[in-house]
């Protein structure tokens, strides 16, 4: 899904690789995006090569707040990673 200047992929994976991320990058070779966004079953919020990869929970909460975890932080990601 690409919003504006925001591509969002969801990955099923617990860990994403190179390989999951290789249409991200492409992308953001182009310079049409300014924020690449993997959703998947990561435990951890990390970057890599500029491309943010996000627990599914962390995004719920970035617009929801019924996830367990605590919202403050994946709110506050979200908008540092969106802009």
């Amino acid at each position: 899904m690409v919003i504006d200047e925001i591509a969002i992929e969801v990955k099923a994976s617990e860990n994403v690789d190179d390989r999951d991320m290789k249409g991200l990058r492409a992308l953001k070779e182009e310079r049409l995006l300014k924020n690449c966004i993997v959703v998947s079953r990561e435990k951890h919020i990390r970057k890599v090569g500029g491309i943010t990869i996000l627990p599914w929970c962390d995004f719920i909460t970035a617009r929801n707040t019924a996830c367990h975890r605590t919202p403050k932080k994946s709110l506050y990601f979200f908008d540092r990673v969106t802009g």
